[in-house]
């Protein structure tokens, strides 16, 4: 089984262009305390990059979460929003960091991928069904410098971030864009075993 997305929520329709005058917005999912989404790292990262880039890079977050007191200065932090806004928040956003360590890379790299928001991500085997180095998202090893430096490498780069974004919306156009084709696998085994 293969998931996909609600291409009436995430898509790229009226997108803002990824090579724009002004600050680049980075969005990422902010869930402290919960391990899967590796908060404390990303934190120290995205200060690494506010310290680089100053007034040239806004960082965006939303989650459950995620609290005013838990970010850094800097940080605009939207809490928990409705999933029909999300799509888009993500048409808004130049970046997006889709950290997780666990099995399940989760649905978030794939609705950023969508709106055509390259991702961010960790080097975890889990998501190399989706998450492909410098051809839709910059992967990075675990570690607070490579996840600022595969940043900063994207706020700096207007070019890649085109570059990546197109190869994340057709990433998803050719095979997660259809969730009657991604359950009829699962609908087959259903019924396989109802006749059983």
């Amino acid at each position: 089984f293969m998931p996909a997305v609600d291409g009436s929520v995430f898509h790229a329709g009226g997108r803002r262009p990824l090579h724009h005058a002004g600050p680049v917005t980075v969005f990422v999912y902010a869930r402290p305390g919960h391990w899967r989404n590796c908060w404390e790292m990303a934190s120290l990262a995205l200060g690494q990059l506010k310290d680089r880039y100053g007034d040239d890079v806004r960082i965006v977050t939303a989650g459950s979460w995620a609290r005013p007191d838990d970010l850094g200065c800097g940080i605009e932090h939207l809490g928990l929003i409705d999933y029909r806004d999300t799509g888009a928040l993500y048409r808004r956003c130049d970046v997006g960091v889709a950290l997780t360590v666990s099995a399940h890379p989760s649905y978030l790299p794939l609705e950023l991928m969508s709106c055509g928001v390259p991702v961010v991500a960790f080097d975890n085997p889990a998501g190399d069904w989706i998450l492909h180095h410098d051809q839709n998202s910059l992967r990075c090893r675990r570690t607070v410098d490579s996840l600022a430096g595969a940043l900063e490498r994207l706020v700096g780069d207007p070019e890649l971030r085109e570059r990546l974004g197109k190869g994340a919306r057709e990433t998803i156009a050719e095979g997660f864009s259809d969730w009657d084709r991604a359950l009829a696998g699962v609908y087959d085994i259903l019924c396989d075993l109802a006749v059983a």
